[in-house]
């Protein structure tokens, strides 16, 4: 196999443009932007790592984030539950807590807590499905293990190995 090569170190510009994007979401100020590159200390690039992970903007962004791939949007949601609210601030703690995704997933399969004023338990709550939970085992099946069960909401899929009775046996988990 070729050998692929390693892309060039971008230049601070380019470099500050990123961080702030990929962590908080907006580009940096004319001011944080120059003060990033008029520093010449050979430590910038990670103190300004270190600088965006501790900005409470990071975690709405990848709160936000989440919140799609996890088909958790307040469109979605009947609101006279009141889960949206809840369970953005079940992944907005758990982002700034730097809690292992690890646990914050299997804190989203146990569904602990009250919908109505925290925890995971929103997230069950976020949809009538056709059969119990199938929604959110299809959510979770594409979010963290990369498998599509969406043709199994209804059949067997002649093009995969997964069945219905896979996506069934993990909505399971989710029943209370």
């Amino acid at each position: 196999a070729d050998a692929v090569a390693a892309p060039a170190v971008v230049d601070d510009a380019a470099f500050l443009r990123r961080a702030y994007l990929d962590t908080v979401g907006v580009p940096p100020t004319a001011a944080e932007a120059r003060e990033f590159l008029e520093d010449a200390s050979a430590d910038k690039r990670r103190r300004l790592i270190e600088r965006l992970l501790d900005d409470s903007r990071w975690a709405d962004h990848w709160t936000s984030y989440w919140q799609d791939v996890l088909a958790e949007n307040p469109t979605m949601i009947n609101a006279s539950l009141n889960t949206s609210g809840p369970f953005r601030w079940f992944l907005y703690d758990s982002l700034r807590d730097n809690k292992p995704l690890d646990r914050m997933v299997t804190e989203l399969i146990l569904q602990r807590g009250s919908p109505h004023e925290g925890g995971s338990s929103g997230f069950g709550l976020a949809g009538n499905n056709d059969a119990p939970m199938a929604a959110k085992g299809q959510i979770i099946a594409s979010a963290f293990l990369g498998i599509e069960l969406q043709c199994a909401r209804c059949h067997d899929s002649p093009y995969h190995s997964t069945k219905q009775r896979d996506l069934y046996a993990l909505a399971a988990m989710f029943e209370r």
